[in-house]
This record gives structure tokens, sequence and C-alpha cells, in this order.
């Protein structure tokens, strides 16, 4: 039986008779990916917590559906940092990984450092329609700051000018790399000449010059 297309009719003892007996068949890591799929929507958390192995290395939705197993047997004792490091990194979240949203919100779990950590991802990647979403999670001092991104965002230029007052010196930092490298794109002598200006005052490292 080709058991990756017909999970529901066939018995789990045979899924496991197939890993144990082909532990290293090309075939058997693909299968444990799609069977844990499966297992994560058909919401059936004690299969899921027996089979899934945790690896820095598993997809986004494998890594939600085992929080959300955990979460729906009650194991939830050591899940909030795993789950919160997770949705940090999340600029947008699947149809797996909105119970982990729904799971932090309902706990009120969700801190500022998380958000601006999502927050500057979407920027950085240019999907200013998702930073717009995400940013409604910010506090109304925490708004403004975006705010003011979102000029520079739109005229790189702003960021030859010194950063208004209410701009923390976390977020200059983030909003000069950006600003920076979308300046850079126009006008790359003016560009060079503020961040060879402006790099020790907002703290980069060498590393952040050359980016």
């Amino acid at each position: 039986m080709d058991y990756k297309y017909h999970f529901k009719d066939t018995p789990e003892s045979l899924i496991k008779q197939f890993f144990e007996t082909y532990p290293d068949n090309t075939l058997t890591p693909f299968l444990k990916r799609r069977y844990l799929r499966y297992l994560g929507k058909q919401k059936n958390s004690r299969l899921y917590l027996k089979y899934y192995q945790p690896n820095p290395k598993n997809s986004t939705d494998l890594k939600c559906y085992f929080i959300q197993s955990k979460v729906n047997l009650k194991q939830t004792a050591d899940i909030i940092p795993t789950a919160q490091a997770l949705w940090s990194k999340q600029i947008q979240f699947g149809r797996a990984c909105r119970s982990v949203d729904k799971y932090l919100r309902a706990n009120k779990k969700i801190t500022g450092s998380m958000v601006w950590k999502r927050l500057t991802k979407a920027m950085y990647k240019g999907k200013t329609k998702q930073a717009k979403r995400i940013a409604q999670d910010l506090s109304k001092k925490d708004k403004k700051v975006f705010d003011y991104w979102f000029k520079v965002y739109r005229n790189p230029k702003l960021i030859t000018k010194p950063f208004p007052k209410y701009v923390t010196s976390i977020n200059r930092k983030s909003i000069f790399i950006h600003g920076i490298r979308r300046l850079s794109y126009s006008e790359p002598e003016q560009a060079l000449k503020h961040l060879n200006l402006r790099a020790e005052q907002y703290g980069l490292n060498p590393s952040e010059q050359r980016t």
C-alpha cells in the first residue's frame, strides 16, 4: 500500500512497522514528515508526540504542530519559551501555526520585544503589508516609532537627518541599517558617507556595516 496517500485507511501499527523495519530507507524521512503533517491536521496529539523528534531543521509547520500537540495534552510546563521563539521568527502564520498565536495571546505571553523581532524581519524583507499588520500589536508609543520607520522606508533620505527623540536606541539601529540599504540603491555615495559618519553612533558592528 502507498502509505503517503492512504494514512486514513492504514493502521498505525503498519506505519510504525515500516519506520522500524526501514529506518535507513530514503523514503522513511519523507514518509514520516507526511505522516506528522497528517497527524497534526487531524489533531491526533498523542500519536504526533510519539513520532515527532525535535530538530532545528524541522519545518515550521511541524514545530507548530508539536506545540499544538503539547497544548492539547496539557503538557505546557516548558512550552512557552519554545512557542515564543517560534512566534517571533514568523512574518506570517500559516494554518499550522495559528494555534500557537492563539495560545500565546490567550496566556498574554506576547511581548513588545517579540513584536519588534517580527516587525524588523518583515521590514527588512520589504513585506510592508505584513509589517503594518504586525504593528497593530505595538503599544501606542511604539506605533509612533514604527510610523517614523515607515516614513524612512518611503523616503530613505530621512536617514541623513537626526532621529526624533522618541525613537529608542535599539530602534534607531534597525531603522538606520534599513534606511542606509534603501538609500544605497538610489544614492550609493550618500549612503556610504552617512554610514561611515553614523555607524559608531548607532552601534553597528563591522558585519552590520558591510551589509
